[in-house]
């Protein structure tokens, strides 16, 4: 943790972060997993560990998009927003993975003396650049704001969301589960704000894309077979595709269905017992899961990775022990109930 700490303090000077990207340039790229893991030895609870790492990761992009101005040799003339999506954006990614982000910039200005989507598409490009040399690789589906999709000004932002929200297509509603957990990291918080508001309108009116939201979230069931047993694949069992993902999707859509500005699926979680979506059993069971889920995925890609070969989601149930087995068989068994209170409440009428 001290390394960590030590590595934070050097990003809070542009000469740091120069000498870093000349200097040290995949020192992120390997700190980071040598600090999960020395955490995760110490017995520090993974959401603790993945605030620390987006703490670690806001500072790498707020540096990165000072140098990149610097590069640029101009200022934005406009408020913008550089949001992080995905797990960064819920804050509970652990080891590395790829770049997700967007930005918005304000297109309501008066005229101006320069051309914004010229200007914000140079800056973007410059960005993803940066993030790429400090150790952050580009993400394979391109959701990056070197992609003009996911960088653009705030009334093109509105038009395509709205079509996502009124058109809810299975490439839409993918759109949309990309972006909901968007959250400002460096910029303009106002206009992460006014994007949320407007989602949350949205939300009201299109009844049929939270269905269908919600009908992706029990669409993949958690690996349980007959008598409890665990369903094993030939990689393992799949902790993300029918535990992870259930509870991150459903919970996501929720929250935007009953406006809650949360993006970390614990207190998002938490915000719908207070609200009275669900009980208070539901809550402690739900966020226990989860908890135990990332748990065992971060156990399982640290072991890998010191075996020398790559992280994933999946888990090779001979490496736990009887009592986490059993612990992963509840887990899995409150996502069941998660999905049986989706379908029952939510989807009853919903054509398949």
């Amino acid at each position: 943790r001290k390394h960590l700490m030590r590595l934070l303090d050097r990003m809070k000077s542009s000469r740091g972060l120069k000498v870093m990207l000349n200097e040290e340039i995949y020192l992120i790229y390997s700190l980071v997993d040598d600090t999960v893991m020395n955490l995760f030895i110490e017995g520090v609870k993974p959401e603790i560990i993945s605030k620390l790492i987006a703490e670690l990761n806001d500072k790498f992009i707020a540096k990165s998009i000072e140098f990149a101005i610097q590069e640029i040799g101009l200022e934005p003339l406009v408020p913008f927003s550089f949001f992080v999506l995905g797990s960064e954006g819920r804050k509970e990614q652990t080891l590395k993975t790829d770049q997700d982000n967007a930005l918005i910039y304000d297109d309501t200005f008066p005229m101006l003396d320069i051309d914004l989507k010229e200007y914000f598409k140079a800056f973007g490009e410059k960005i993803s650049e940066i993030l790429l040399k400090i150790g952050y690789p580009q993400c394979p589906s391109n959701v990056m704001v070197r992609n003009s999709e996911w960088n653009k000004g705030k009334t093109e932002w509105f038009m395509s969301i709205e079509k996502w929200f009124t058109k809810p297509e299975p490439q839409n509603t993918l759109k949309a589960g990309i972006f909901l957990d968007f959250r400002n990291a460096f910029g303009d918080e106002s206009l992460e704000k006014e994007l949320r508001n407007f989602v949350f309108k949205l939300a009201d009116k299109n009844e049929l894309f939270i269905a269908y939201m919600l009908k992706d979230a029990v669409s993949f069931k958690p690996p349980l077979g007959f008598f409890g047993r665990l369903k094993v694949e030939d990689k393992g069992i799949d902790l993300k595709k029918g535990g992870i993902f259930p509870i991150t999707h459903g919970v996501r859509t929720l929250s935007v269905k009953f406006k809650i500005y949360e993006t970390n699926t614990l207190e998002r979680i938490k915000k719908l017992e207070e609200k009275g979506v669900i009980s208070r059993e539901m809550q402690e069971n739900l966020s226990e899961a989860f908890r135990y889920l990332q748990y065992i995925r971060i156990k399982s890609q640290i072991e890998k990775i010191k075996r020398g070969e790559e992280p994933d989601n999946y888990v090779n149930p001979r490496e736990l022990s009887k009592l986490e087995i059993d612990l992963l068989k509840d887990a899995f068994k409150v996502v069941e109930d998660f999905q049986s209170f989706i379908e029952h409440r939510f989807l009853p009428y919903l054509p398949s």
